[in-house]
């Protein structure tokens, strides 16, 4: 079984049932919908599909500050040439706010960096722009600025709107693009009005790196989206930026994804390079919990092939994973959850298993890395669903657990699921029933003794 868990984005390549099912058979722990394209209908329909043919919850992606340049139809331009950008309906079109924030002589970059043009002249509404590079420009494309820009509101019309499609169909997970503090973050909760929908922070600037502690306090997990990081910072500085981020969400029990172009090369071909291979191999080393495909899936020719190609490299590199977190806090359920990995370390055990109200145990026993599986037991299934995304964790609902004689009932319900035997030899985590919760009690037993 591996224990990394895989994001796959949903779009034309991968979006009918048929797919769907391919996609989660293979190995898809996360189905992702980028809601930079198509309408709410669309993603209902994606929604349906995926509860339909999987156990996999859903992430919503939105856009936050993300900015687009906007063609009103193709527009051809070449190298060297100076054109005009308002904000209302010419050939192409910003953000006005967005006009507002640049300056002359500053840089901007399109279609994830790989075209630079420059400021030369603003105008009221407006900017001209000079472009270093040929492109011709038939879709919205994606805008990176290498500084800080004061861009309000947070959150668009449209992400409001996608904000309450996920309270209203229960989803899983909401990934906010290019947050910068926690206030981001708490922006996006109050427009959820609901705590129980994780939010994502995708870390894509300087600001959010500098900020990441912060937010990490207030969000559920963070994805390192290495494109637009690479970008809006000194590429050759994003490697070791990765390895902190991870480090520093594995050390405050928080999920963590790593994303972008981790198998490009098989949006045409059917295998990844040697050098994606590695980087995805490294980032799993590195200690992140899932590692994420774009377009790889949504648009590439290979979307099931690049899914076990993710899962191959995981289980040939999770052997030699090391946890890199340390003690911190004298928290009852942390002093748990160092215990219980002391007791991994000198105890030849085949589960570790916890009895988890929110999912906050499963997430800071996982966070070292043990070789022993981990399986989550909850009430709750959203808690379920959301503990899909942590590493080495097999999540199971089990609405009739009771309050008294959890750990006899739990380990019942484990081998009728098949995931524990009864010739095991396992440790139970879980919490007496006391005036304030939390996990307060360790149990390590033979199963064949306690059943």
């Amino acid at each position: 079984m591996k224990r990394v868990k895989i994001v796959a984005t949903l779009g034309p390549a991968c979006e009918s049932a048929k797919m769907i099912r391919q996609l989660a058979k293979a190995g898809t722990d996360c189905f992702r919908i980028n809601t930079a394209f198509g309408d709410l209908e669309y993603y209902e329909q994606l929604l349906k599909r995926v509860r339909r043919h999987s156990q996999a919850p859903v992430m919503l992606d939105i856009k936050g500050t993300d900015i687009r340049l906007v063609p009103s139809s193709s527009v051809e331009i070449k190298k060297g040439e100076k054109v005009r950008v308002d904000f209302l309906h010419g050939p192409l079109s910003f953000n006005k706010q967005f006009i507002d924030s640049v300056t002359v002589g500053d840089k901007i970059f399109l279609q994830d960096g790989t075209i630079t043009t420059k400021v030369v002249k603003k105008h009221h509404n407006a900017v001209t722009l000079r472009f270093l590079d040929a492109i011709t420009i038939d879709k919205p494309t994606g805008v990176n600025v290498p500084k800080p820009l004061d861009l309000h509101p947070l959150l668009s019309k449209k992400d409001r709107q996608v904000l309450s499609f996920a309270k209203e169909h229960d989803v899983a997970f909401v990934a906010l693009s290019f947050t910068k503090s926690k206030d981001d973050v708490l922006a996006v909760r109050r427009a959820l009005k609901d705590d129980s929908i994780a939010i994502i922070a995708k870390i894509e600037s300087a600001q959010g790196v500098a900020n990441v502690d912060e937010i990490l306090k207030v969000a559920d997990g963070i994805m390192v989206a290495r494109g637009d990081l690479g970008i809006e910072m000194d590429k050759e500085k994003v490697p070791i930026l990765q390895k902190s981020l991870i480090v520093r969400a594995n050390q405050a029990g928080k999920i963590v994804i790593t994303a972008t172009e981790m198998l490009q090369s098989m949006v045409e071909d059917k295998r990844p390079t040697r050098a994606e291979t590695s980087d995805v191999a490294n980032a799993i080393l590195d200690g992140t919990d899932a590692v994420m495909l774009s377009a790889e899936t949504a648009v590439g020719r290979y979307p099931v092939l690049a899914v076990k190609e993710m899962v191959a490299i995981a289980k040939e590199t999770e052997p030699f994973v090391q946890g890199k977190v340390r003690r911190s806090s004298e928290a009852i359920s942390e002093v748990i959850t160092d215990a219980l990995n002391h007791f991994c370390s000198v105890m030849d055990l085949d589960h570790i298993v916890t009895i988890t109200r929110s999912g906050f145990t499963a997430r800071m026993i996982a966070r070292f890395r043990n070789n022993e599986p981990i399986v989550a037991v909850t009430r709750e299934e959203k808690v379920r669903r959301q503990l899909e995304l942590v590493y080495g964790v097999t999540p199971l609902h089990f609405p009739k657990l009771p309050q008294h004689g959890q750990i006899v009932a739990c380990a019942r319900f484990c081998v009728k699921k098949n995931v524990l035997q009864k010739d095991e030899t396992v440790v139970f985590s879980a919490g007496t029933v006391t005036k304030k919760r939390g996990t307060n009690t360790i149990t390590v037993v033979r199963l064949v003794d306690l059943l």
